[in-house]
């Protein structure tokens, strides 16, 4: 029996690290991170085909001294979606899954980047995304009810 390819309804067409900048310190203090993830919905248009994509901001230990990682990272995402999805649908999918797609590989960049501390110390903690979508969604004047409503 051959296997049906279920490729997903939004692709990943282009990711590029904008700044990157990181530091260790392996006599630094504290064994936790804290993470800090900003993200801005980005809209143009290429050749009349409209391109939906994120700006992600990362910061690392941002305010703290003395630990073992720090930094900050920015980047661009460029996703593409099946024609028969709804404008709606594609902006919740942005949201949310866009931006679980780029955490992931934010955390898989500093994994490899941050290699002279032990990888327990190195990898970003998993986050709630869809609470961080709900909590920044006003900047964008769009309710949870408009991201779920699929005509």
């Amino acid at each position: 029996m051959k296997k049906k390819n279920h490729i997903a309804e939004m692709q990943l067409d282009y990711f590029e690290v904008i700044h990157s900048e990181l530091s260790e310190k392996l006599e630094g203090k504290g064994d936790d991170l804290k993470v800090g993830l900003e993200f801005q919905p980005l809209r143009s248009e290429d050749d009349g085909d409209e391109q939906l994509g994120l700006k992600v901001c990362l910061d690392i230990n941002k305010r703290r001294r003395d630990v073992k990682l720090k930094g900050s990272f920015e980047a661009t995402a460029i996703f593409s979606f099946t024609n028969s999805l709804e404008p709606q649908t594609k902006f919740r999918m942005l949201l949310y899954n866009g931006l679980a797609i780029v955490y992931g590989l934010f955390r898989g960049i500093v994994f490899q980047k941050a290699s002279s501390i032990p990888p327990n110390l190195r990898l970003l903690p998993a986050l709630n995304i869809v609470k961080l979508v709900d909590e920044e969604r006003e900047k964008f004047m769009v309710s949870r009810d408009e991201l779920e409503s699929v005509e």
